[in-house]
């Protein structure tokens, strides 16, 4: 459950750029991926749009402990002269005994779907979706309840959890919502005047046009 007396009224969830496994044969999750220099590139300049828009603000810079997440967030931090503070609670889903394997040999241990799917475990090992929720939510219950902006980096899927956890949804409706987000996109959670939550982005990549990797049809 969400910590109803900590006001955080200002979060920004980041998600990692570019990391090897998405090109390469092995699967996510926990499997340990670095930046590719694509990645490098795209992280760049994430944190050159961070630093603009954010600039004179006060920040706290928290991130998932992969390495993926982890060098996203030290050259955001390098620009915004915050130093990123690692969580475990922030990690991508884990894949039990498809953790480091290739997604090739991964099929053989895949479980097909189960209901109620929360409960679901795709690999033997695995965490199911509402136990990937339930660490997500907690790890976000501990974050202190501080009047700064917020920046999360951290991965496609605690990114869904933070905001699910956010919105203070039930657990029946968080079996049914997914948010697509990019590799270093932008998404803001906030609220206003009314305290309403309000998600003011999703999934905003307009600093990757410069790049050259993003169209308005590319996913």
């Amino acid at each position: 459950m969400p910590n109803l007396s900590c006001k955080l009224n200002h979060l920004i969830l980041i998600r990692h750029a570019h990391a090897e496994h998405l090109d390469g044969p092995l699967t996510g999750g926990w499997t340990d991926t670095n930046l590719t220099e694509q990645g490098k590139k795209e992280a760049e300049a994430l944190a050159t749009r961070l630093r603009y828009e954010l600039q004179g603000e006060s920040i706290k810079l928290y991130c998932s402990d992969l390495k993926r997440a982890v060098q996203t967030a030290a050259i955001i931090g390098d620009f915004v002269k915050v130093t990123p503070v690692p969580l475990s609670g922030l990690r991508e889903i884990n894949h039990g005994v498809a953790t480091n394997m290739t997604r090739e040999k991964a099929k053989k241990h895949y479980i097909e779907p189960t209901e109620p799917q929360l409960d679901w475990q795709a690999f033997p090992g695995a965490e199911t979706w509402r136990q990937f929720y339930q660490r997500v939510s907690e790890c976000m219950g501990t974050l202190p309840c501080e009047e700064t902006i917020t920046l999360i980096v951290s991965h496609g899927g605690p990114i869904v959890h933070i905001i699910n956890w956010w919105l203070e949804l039930d657990l029946e409706t968080v079996s049914r919502v997914y948010y697509y987000t990019d590799p270093a996109s932008i998404t803001v959670l906030s609220t206003n005047r009314f305290n309403d939550k309000v998600i003011s982005r999703l999934n905003d990549t307009a600093h990757l046009y410069e790049l050259g990797q993003k169209t308005l049809l590319s996913n």
